[in-house]
Formats: structure tokens, sequence, C-alpha cells
């Protein structure tokens, strides 16, 4: 016999609140309290002729999650980023060469993991990452001038396999743009995929 009690009743990852039975049907492993709190954008923003696509706005809520799973190390909220917006993304990556923006080695080394290719992980999609960045940097300790220079940190790899085909950058946070920037100048880019981008960088498209 089985005995059933509340530690079998699933339970949402961020909060850890059992999830009511409507919830538990759901394609989201979140409760209703912690999904309103995501911004959900998914549009679609023309920067320099290039497709910018941005899936969240970022808020303290989203940037609290990223904090709980890139520097707490808790891998297990990976899939709640993209959970429920697969097939929006999918047709975004379809044909496309999907590359990211590196964390810093002494960061990954860290974390144990690179945060980017865990989020997509469930999606069986091939990702690249031809540029390292040459120190470590934080850009939320850093102000507006010096995020401009980020740019300066980010150099591609000398020893990589040749990228044929429409290339898409992916990265988690877009602040002033300033890093992916960088990326899309390097190599045909065509489109751009950011998780949660600021709302000012949103407010200036």
């Amino acid at each position: 016999m089985h005995l059933f009690d509340s530690d079998d009743e699933p339970f949402c990852p961020v909060c850890l609140n059992t999830l009511s039975f409507d919830q538990q049907l759901s394609s989201f492993s979140l409760c209703s309290k912690c999904l309103s709190e995501l911004k959900v954008v998914k549009e679609k923003f023309k920067v320099d002729g290039r497709d910018w696509y941005v899936l969240y706005e970022y808020n303290e809520f989203i940037e609290r999650l990223f904090f709980r799973f890139k520097e707490q190390r808790d891998i297990a909220l990976a899939p709640i980023f993209i959970q429920g917006h697969q097939e929006w993304i999918a047709a975004i990556l379809k044909g496309k060469t999907c590359c990211v923006v590196p964390s810093g080695q002494i960061q990954r080394q860290k974390r144990g993991f690179e945060p980017l290719l865990e989020i997509f992980l469930s999606m069986n999609v091939i990702l690249y990452s031809p540029f390292y960045k040459q120190k470590e940097h934080k850009q939320s300790s850093l102000n507006p001038s010096q995020r401009k220079e980020i740019s300066s940190i980010l150099q591609p790899k000398k020893i990589y396999p040749k990228l044929e085909g429409d290339i898409l950058w992916m990265d988690d946070v877009c602040t002033t743009g300033a890093t992916l920037n960088k990326c899309v100048e390097w190599k045909k880019c065509t489109s751009v995929l950011v998780l949660a981008a600021h709302p000012k960088w949103i407010e200036q498209q």
C-alpha cells in the first residue's frame, strides 16, 4: 500500500507552494502567483535591420530567478524560463545557426554549467559558442559608460568550426544591448533571441 501525503504533491519550484489540480494539468510547473510575476512580451523588434525577439520584460522577479539559477546554482530552475513558450521559440530558431553569448571562464567553472545550454537543453537544439570573454565582469555593477565598453571584452575564438547559414545570437538578459551588438557584427547575423530585455531597452525600440 502506498501512503499518499503532501510530499507526493507537485510543488512550484520557485516558492515551493503546492500546485492546485488545474495548475498540475497546465504546461507550466510554476504556480499561478509566480507565473503572474513573469511579464511576457513575446515581441519582435527591428534593430539595424535585424529581428530581435524578446520573451520577457526584465523585472525584479526574473532578476531573482536568474540569481538563484546562475549564482546559487539552482539548476532545477533551468526549464522554467522557456516553459510554455517552446513552440514560439522553435519557430524563431528554425533554420538558424544558433550561437550563445558566453559566460566568463571563472563564472562557468564556479557554476559547473553554461546557463543558456541548460535552459535550452529540453529543445534539443545545437548551440554554438564561438566567442570567449577576455576578463570577468558583472553588468549589474557597471555604469552605462562602462557597459558600452563590454564589447571589447568579447573576442572570437581562433580555433572554432566554421559556421554556415543564418546566424541567430541568444542571450539571457539584454540591458543596453552592448554585448549583443558586438556579437551581431560578427559573421552573417540575421536575428537575436533574448529571454529578458530591460524595460528601458524595450522603450527605446
